[in-house]
């Protein structure tokens, strides 16, 4: 028996208004930075947090609670500078729950940071 040939068929692309539209190379690597940045800040929000309430009397853990914090206010601070940027260079706007989400936990250590200072004895 002779086999038959197969035919492979031509991969199509698929047509703009399947596709979505496109972002610029710069707004989608403002994008990453911007989300990367709040889930970093998050992290270390978290992490902080847990160190200062299981610290005791240990002076390692209240050391890594104020560094993980530090690291937050500056991913927190960073997240919100690479939001305005998205923004402003994105076409299509992310959704707001993303937006406002990442508002807080950009917002959240600062305002840790602030209550902490305040009540902390001098």
């Amino acid at each position: 028996m002779a086999r038959k040939s197969r035919q492979r068929r031509a991969i199509r692309p698929l047509p703009a208004l399947q596709r979505g539209p496109s972002e610029s190379r710069g707004a989608e690597a403002a994008t990453v930075g911007w989300l990367v940045s709040a889930l970093a800040a998050a992290v270390c929000q978290l992490g902080s947090v847990v160190a200062w309430l299981s610290r005791g009397d240990s002076v390692g853990l209240k050391y890594l609670a104020a560094y993980l914090l530090l690291a937050a206010v500056v991913s927190g601070v960073l997240s919100l500078l690479l939001l305005g940027i998205a923004l402003r260079l994105r076409s299509v706007r992310p959704p707001p729950g993303i937006i406002w989400a990442t508002v807080v936990v950009g917002v959240a250590p600062l305002v840790v940071a602030a209550v902490l200072q305040w009540i902390s004895p001098a």
